[in-house]
């Protein structure tokens, strides 16, 4: 795998710098899962790592992080989508510095979640009228309503 250190300082995997998922459970009905933290409401997701290999490594890692699901929680696909940013004042280093990152569409088979990141408050399950309205990361309602419809 193909791995460089940006010129903005920022680790890349080929043209990506992290992975994003669109996580959802069909239980009867369709739902799907939100991250709360102190940013507010957003998907899984994040940034290259040392050890991360690809972009699936990235995204297997966050899931296991910001969800406490391991691989046999759910079944993870890539999408032919990117999501594409500059990081606001609250990322400190990275602030003002572009990312793209690929995006996943993983369907879970559990609700019963255990996040290990400490940033995590709690894991929500919305339906996709309601995701819409608590979605308040940059450019994650996009990425969202682009996302669904390739499930």
């Amino acid at each position: 795998m193909f791995i460089q250190l940006d010129v903005g300082g920022l680790r890349k995997i080929k043209t990506f710098n992290g992975a994003v998922a669109i996580v959802y459970i069909n239980n009867p009905v369709r739902k799907y899962a939100i991250i709360h933290s102190h940013r507010g409401f957003g998907l899984p997701g994040g940034g290259f790592e040392l050890g991360d290999q690809s972009t699936e490594d990235i995204i297997k890692r966050e899931i296991k992080e910001e969800l406490g699901l391991e691989e046999k929680d759910y079944y993870l696909r890539k999408t032919n989508l990117v999501e594409e940013f500059t990081y606001d004042d609250n990322k400190g280093e990275r602030s003002g510095k572009t990312t793209k990152r690929a995006v996943y569409l993983a369907e879970i088979f559990t609700v019963f979640f255990n996040p290990i990141d400490p940033k995590v408050i709690r894991i929500e399950l919305y339906s996709e009228d309601k995701i819409r309205e608590k979605l308040t990361w940059p450019n994650a309602l996009d990425i969202f309503n682009k996302g669904i419809n390739l499930i």
